[in-house]
């Protein structure tokens, strides 16, 4: 049972630390880029009206992924060794 839950919190973890470069990648990308409008129509879920929001909540994005990730490893962490 224990050892699953091993697997699959690191599966999330790993998971999650392939997504934590999207929202950089598209501040770099797509934002920053004042020749172009971004793709997303800055009405992003009805909450961004400007570029400055949509890059303060694809910060808070980039935070949310990195605060997710560091938890799962460590419950990873935790697990394994309350195995061992």
């Amino acid at each position: 049972m224990i050892s699953s839950l091993i697997g699959a919190l690191i599966v999330v973890a790993v998971a999650l630390n392939l997504i934590k470069p999207w929202p950089i990648a598209f501040i770099v990308d797509e934002v920053l880029d004042a020749r172009t409008n971004p793709r997303m129509d800055l009405g992003l879920f009805g909450i961004v009206s400007d570029r400055a929001e949509l890059i303060f909540w694809l910060a808070c994005a980039v935070m949310v992924l990195h605060f997710l990730q560091g938890a799962m490893v460590a419950a990873h962490n935790y697990y394994s060794i309350r195995i061992g």
